[in-house]
C-alpha cells in the first residue's frame, strides 16, 4: 500500500488570515468517494509546537497504519483548503454554516472527491509502548506494546518475513491487538533499525535464534503471562515461527507456545516452496515452459551443496544472463538469488535458509494453530499449502487448528485500488474498490485467540 506522507499540504497561493484556519481546529470525519464507493477517513486538526495549524489523517480500512504524520493546512486565493491528499491534489470548499468541507481530490478520471464533516473526537485506546533491549548472539532492540490494564497479559511475539525489516509495522499491528487485550512483542530484525548484525549474511538459524531471544524476553517480563505467549509469523516468518516452536517443545525449562499463527506462510519446506512459487509466478507472468524450467533449475542449483562451486556458479550465471536478455530477471528473482562469484555462493538466500516443517506439523498435537492463506497467492500457493497443512495437523491429532483462505488475495495482507465489474448486472455494473488492509488477518486471529480463552477482551 502506498501511503502519502502528508494529509493536507500544498503550496500557499495567497494565505488567508491565521484566524480563518483556527476555525478548522478539532475533529472531522468523512470519506473519499469515487464512482459511488466510499473510503472512510478521520482527520484531526491541531496547533503544533511552532504555532502552525496542522492536520493528521487516519483511514480505518488501513487498520494498523494509524495516524499519518501531521502537516500544515493552507488556503488559496479563493479561500479553499488546498492539499496533496492521499489520493492527489485536493481543493476543499468550506461550508461554514453546516461545518462541512467538500471538493475534488486528485485528477483521476473519474475524479475522487473528499467530504469531511465536523465530528466528535474518538477516544484513543490506552496503549503503552515499552522499549526493550535483549540479547541473541547480538544485541537486539524491540518494543513491548501493552493494552490498558494491570496484566499480566497474553502476548503475541511477532516474527518477520523475508527482507530487512524494522519493528515499525509489527509495532503498529500491536496497537490493534492491544484494543482486544493482547500484548505484542515487536523487534527490529538482525541488521535492521537499532538491532546489531548483518542483514545480508544472516542465516535461518540466526533468525530462529533471534526469535527465540524475543520469546525469552517476553517470558521474563512480569507484565506478560508466561503460559499465554504465542508466535505469529508472516510469509517466510512462518518457517521461523515453526522452527522456534520445534525448539520450545523440546525444551523442558520453558513453556510451549500457547498458539502458533501463520499469515500467508508455507507448510512445505523452503526448497519446495521456492519450486512451487517459481512455477506459479512464472505461469502468471506468461513465461514459456523452457523459461520456467530455468527457474526450477536455479532453485536446484542454489540448493546444491555437492557439485563443484565453479560449476554451480557458471550454471547460475548462464541463467542470470539469459533471464536478463529476455527481460524477466527482476520479475522472477531477488537481489540475493545469484552470487557475484563462485566463492560467494553461500551468500545467496537459499544457501542461508533451509528448513522443512513437516516433522513439526505432523507431530503438533497440543499447540493450537491458525493458518491464513490467500486464494491467489503465487508465492505461497494455497493449492499446495492448505491441504498439506490440514493433512499434517489431522495426522498429528490436533483438534484445535483453523485454516482461513481469503478469496482473491495475493501474497499480501493488503488490497490495492481496482475497478470491479459485476458481469451479471444490467449494463455491466461496476464500482471502485479502494485500497485497504484485509481485515480477515486480524479478525480471524482475534476470534482464534478468544476461542483459546487466553484472557483478552
Amino acid at each position: 500500500m502506498i501511503v502519502s506522507t502528508a494529509l493536507l499540504c500544498l503550496p500557499l497561493l495567497a494565505p488567508g488570515p491565521q484566524v480563518e484556519l483556527d476555525r478548522f481546529l478539532g475533529s472531522w470525519s468523512g470519506a473519499y468517494v469515487r464512482s459511488g464507493s466510499a473510503l472512510r477517513v478521520d482527520v484531526r486538526v491541531t496547533r503544533d509546537d511552532e504555532g502552525r495549524i496542522v492536520a493528521e489523517e487516519r483511514i480505518p480500512d488501513w487498520v494498523y497504519y494509524g495516524w499519518l504524520d501531521p502537516v500544515e493546512l493552507k488556503t488559496d486565493e479563493r479561500g479553499r483548503l488546498t492539499f496533496n491528499s492521499t489520493y492527489g491534489e485536493a481543493f476543499l470548499f468550506d461550508d461554514a454554516e453546516y461545518g462541512e468541507l467538500f471538493g475534488p481530490a486528485g485528477r483521476w478520471s473519474p475524479e475522487v472527491t473528499l467530504h469531511l464533516k465536523r465530528s466528535l473526537p474518538e477516544p484513543e485506546p490506552a496503549v503503552v509502548e515499552v522499549p526493550v533491549t535483549f540479547e541473541s548472539d547480538v544485541r537486539l532492540e524491540g518494543t513491548l506494546v501493552l493494552p490498558e490494564g494491570e496484566g499480566p497479559f497474553p502476548c503475541l511475539v511477532r516474527i518477520h518475513g523475508r527482507g530487512c525489516s524494522t519493528r515499525g509495522r509489527h509495532r503498529r499491528q500491536g496497537r490493534v491487538f492491544a484494543r482486544y487485550g493482547y500484548a505484542t512483542f515487536a523487534y527490529d530484525q538482525r541488521g535492521a533499525g537499532k538491532s546489531e548484525g548483518d542483514c545480508g549474511t544472516r542465516t535461518f538459524d540466526e533468525l530462529v535464534r533471534d526469535a527465540e531471544a524475543a520469546y525469552s524476553a517476553a517470558l521474563s517480563d512480569p507484565r506478560i503471562a508466561p503460559e499465554r505467549i504465542g508466535l505469529i509469523g508472516g510469509s517466510a516468518g512462518a518457517w521461523t515461527a515453526q522452527a522456534l516452536t520445534e525448539r520450545l517443545i523440546d525444551d523442558e525449562e520453558r513453556p510451549d507456545p500457547a498458539f502458533l499463527v501463520t499469515w500467508i506462510g508455507a507448510s512445505t519446506s523452503i526448497l519446495q516452496q521456492q519450486l512451487d512459487s517459481g512455477r506459479a509466478i512464472g505461469a502468471s507472468l506468461g513465461l514459456t515452459e523452457a523459461q520456467i524450467a530455468l527457474v526450477d533449475r536455479q532453485v536446484e542449483l542454489a540448493g546444491d551443496r555437492t557439485s563443484p562451486p565453479e560449476e554451480i556458479f557458471a550454471a547460475l550465471e548462464a541463467i542470470r544472463v539469459q533471464a536478463t536478455e529476455e527481460g524477466w530477471l527482476d520479475r522472477m528473482f531477488g537481489d540475493d538469488d545469484f552470487p557475484p562469484s563462485a566463492d560467494q555462493l553461500d551468500r545467496i538466500w537459499l544457501r542461508r535458509h533451509s528448513y522443512d516443517p513437516t516433522a513439526l506439523l505432523s507431530g503438533l498435537s497440543d499447540v493450537p494453530y491458525l493458518g491464513v492463506f490467500g486464494e491467489r497467492d503465487d508465492v505461497v500457493p494455497a493449492s499446495t499449502n492448505v491441504e498439506n497443512l490440514r493433512t499434517l495437523l489431522i495426522a498429528a491429532g490436533n483438534e484445535r487448528f483453523r485454516i482461513e483462505v481469503v478469496p482473491g488475495l495475493p501474497h499480501s495482507t493488503e488490497r490495492g485500488n481496482v475497478f470491479r465489474v459485476f458481469p451479471g448486472a444490467a449494463g455491466g455494473l461496476s464500482y471502485f474498490k479502494f485500497d485497504r488492509v484485509e481485515p480477515v488477518f486480524f479478525s480471524s486471529t482475534i476470534e482464534f485467540l478468544r476461542e483459546l480463552e487466553l484472557g483478552g477482551r
